[in-house]
């Protein structure tokens, strides 16, 4: 979410409000006026239309009518749009909302004035891929770097940004069908397929930013709200399915053999991390009531008490949160029902590579699904703008249900003086619409092939992977320390 002070949403709440919206065509200045009633239009998502999925590389839309521009008729192709919308605040003064630019590619000139349609930086990546001097192997920003110098288009992240991501800390390199790094899948024919394969194995998906820099954003645990909305707020068409979207392993196809192999949460090796992590958390906490005694009784100095209760109340905190992925790890494995997501034929993840880079990744992909757990969901409310595609909303009251929903924010269009629409898809893990559990079982006798890890940080524990031919048959079963 846009950091929007407190008096933004405070006013947002009010029966009525106004706002402005003020920018540019290129060097023209223009303001609502400028605009036809009913025609200014965005759209952007971040994932499938229908299902949620990871190394979505969506362009925004823009569409509008604009009148008395001063541009020559011939002008308006390749123009760039800047512009923001600004809401009044109770003390009257008001507050920007920036948008990402927007650059014009086609245009129609009527009475009613010049429409028009934008599409965001997005557009950059629609560039055949050099792979002839491309970068194929190291750390994540050597595709960085060639992406950016190839297309032009801005990595709005920094290193520290990029590391955090699942994965982003771990070298990779692009693998083909025949295991030289000179041959790729066929689909890799522009940046933008590769920037997509690049943000699964991130698991992200990825998207312009309001300052129009690419940016690879995770999905965020559904208690990782920016926001709450109640039913008065929301003015027609709020829609909750039943269910919860949540994800128990993952398909990656060989591209040499077509082979799948299947990855998903060891039970036993759960548990026990479970146990030993709760385990810890006692040992802190023990040790962190003898520094209280030790500092009531006077055998520490206050130096040496406010240093090592730091210390400790640090480490409470990660192993609270270990503890806390470990329980919702094992409680999405033991689940009688789940989704499994096929990743395809990601080159990155490819079984001619570095066999021990290779299960770290594809656990980094399947410890990001473990973040999955929302309901799907459609809301109109009147303003909205200030969200950001991946941001988790909690709404609460009416159809959303006693306990609330929590709702990923993965599609939205956005009208002037109009709604807001937003969206959120998935799938019922209790339907059999990918490879499910109950497909799964009869074909293979070994479902829980590898171990999580932590996506937060935390040790690993033993990976185990699983390799399955065409025909879903267990052909062999590895264990990598």
């Amino acid at each position: 979410m846009y950091p929007v002070s407190a008096a933004y949403k405070l006013a947002i709440t009010d029966p009525t409000f106004e706002y402005i919206v003020t920018g540019t065509i290129g060097n023209q200045a223009f303001d609502e006026s400028s605009i036809v009633n009913g025609t200014f239009r965005i759209s952007n998502q971040c994932t499938d239309s229908s299902d949620f999925n990871l190394g979505s590389v969506y362009t925004a839309t823009l569409e509008a009518t604009f009148r008395g521009i001063a541009i020559p008729r011939q002008e308006w192709i390749g123009k760039t749009i800047n512009f923001g919308v600004s809401l009044k605040l109770r003390n009257g003064t008001y507050e920007n909302i920036p948008f990402q630019p927007f650059v014009i590619r086609e245009a129609k000139h009527s009475a009613e004035g010049v429409s028009v349609v934008a599409y965001d930086y997005m557009i950059k990546l629609d560039k055949k891929f050099k792979k002839g001097h491309f970068q194929f192997e190291g750390g994540w920003w050597g595709f960085v770097d060639e992406i950016e110098n190839d297309t032009g288009i801005v990595v709005g992240m920094t290193d520290e940004e990029i590391e955090a991501l699942p994965n982003g800390d771990e070298a990779v390199e692009l693998v083909g069908s025949n295991g030289k790094l000179k041959d790729f899948a066929t689909d890799i024919e522009t940046y933008r397929d590769l920037v997509s394969w690049m943000a699964q194995t991130l698991g992200s998906f990825a998207t312009i930013n309001r300052s129009g820099e690419l940016i690879f954003v995770p999905f965020k645990d559904e208690n990782s709200n920016v926001d709450t909305i109640s039913e008065e707020h929301r003015i027609a068409g709020a829609v909750f399915d039943d269910f919860v979207t949540n994800y128990n392993g993952i398909y990656v196809t060989n591209t040499a053999t077509g082979d799948e192999t299947y990855y998903g949460y060891d039970i036993p090796t759960l548990e026990a991390e479970l146990t030993a992590a709760q385990a810890t958390r006692t040992s802190l906490l023990n040790q962190l009531d003898q520094l209280e005694a030790q500092w009531q009784a006077h055998e520490i100095t206050e130096e040496q008490y406010k240093a090592q209760k730091k210390l400790l109340k640090k480490q409470i905190s990660n192993i609270e949160k270990r503890i806390k992925w470990l329980q919702k790890a094992l409680s999405t494995a033991t689940s009688e029902e789940g989704n499994y997501l096929d990743i395809g034929e990601n080159p990155f993840v490819q079984e001619n590579s570095t066999p021990a880079t290779v299960q770290t990744l594809r656990v980094g992909i399947l410890n990001a699904l473990n973040n999955i757990s929302y309901t799907p969901f459609t809301c109109e409310t009147v303003f909205g703008i200030h969200y950001d595609l991946g941001d988790i909303i909690r709404f609460e009251g009416g159809h959303a249900g006693e306990d609330g929903a929590s709702c990923c924010l993965m599609a939205f269009n956005w009208t002037l003086n109009g709604t807001y629409q937003m969206q959120g898809f998935g799938s019922d893990p209790g339907v059999p619409m990918i490879k499910t559990k109950t497909q799964k079982s009869t074909k293979a006798a070994n479902q829980n092939a590898v171990t999580a890890m932590n996506n937060s940080g935390g040790d690993a524990g033993m990976q185990y992977s699983v390799r399955i031919s065409e025909n879903m048959q267990m052909v062999d079963y590895t264990v990598v320390s």
